[in-house]
């Protein structure tokens, strides 16, 4: 379990970490000098100034991590197959092994709908939480 932690957090920082560092270039400096010139500590920039205007880069690597974070089927099965004794089985393994191996179509494609709403659902409830103001 923890080499497959491991290798999701070696195959996907990367991609969050460049998501972040587009929303840090995209703040302007303008408004860090204003800060600057009235007296706002490194600290108070970060809380009231950066964080804030990163609102959306934050929505957008939770909800692609979320969605990255239910779909690791290909990990699992080249790394433990579901193994040892089913600890790492995640729901499309799981999904898949009723259709292909115990041919419980039915079964396997109520699984597959429910990850869909499970990841339309988590994602609805970021954007509320996390909405962009409109300026």
């Amino acid at each position: 379990l923890n080499s497959l932690a491991a290798v999701g957090l070696w195959k996907y920082v990367g991609f969050c970490v460049v998501l972040f560092l587009s929303g840090l270039k995209s703040i302007p400096g303008d408004i860090y000098e204003a800060a600057r010139v009235d007296g706002v500590n490194s600290l108070q920039q970060l809380i009231y100034i950066t964080i804030p205007n990163l609102r959306s880069s934050f929505l957008l690597v939770s909800i692609w991590s979320i969605i990255q974070a239910l779909k690791v089927y290909d990990q699992v099965v080249v790394m433990t197959n579901g193994g040892p004794g089913n600890l790492t089985l995640v729901l499309y393994l799981y999904a898949w092994k009723n259709a292909f191996e115990f041919f419980n179509m039915g079964y396997a494609q109520a699984i597959a709908l429910f990850i869909a709403v499970l990841a339309f659902t988590i994602s609805f409830i970021f954007n509320i939480i996390l909405k962009p103001e409109r300026k």
